[in-house]
């Protein structure tokens, strides 16, 4: 399903990663993350079912991330004995 509004979501998404991060997943709380990203939280809902789908995303994103990265240091070294060291 595509987001209802991509700079909301992507707002939201930049708030939980930090929130994620420094509180845990206990600690966050979607009010705060909502009131952060200059929403309501019922807008947030829009976005994410709950805090559970909301953190999938953010990791979801940072793995995107990781494999980026890894395809473009790792892979692009053609020799396999070379990408060892």
């Amino acid at each position: 399903m595509a987001p209802r509004d991509p700079s909301r979501r992507r707002r939201i998404l930049e708030v939980a990663k930090r929130h994620f991060t420094g509180r845990g997943f206990k600690g966050t709380k979607l009010d705060a993350i909502a009131a952060e990203a200059g929403c309501a939280k019922g807008a947030l809902y829009l976005e994410f079912a709950d805090k559970e789908s909301l953190l999938r995303a953010v990791a979801d994103e940072a793995l995107a991330a990781i494999r980026e990265r890894f395809a473009a240091e790792v892979l692009a070294i053609e020799s396999p004995l070379a990408r060892l060291g």
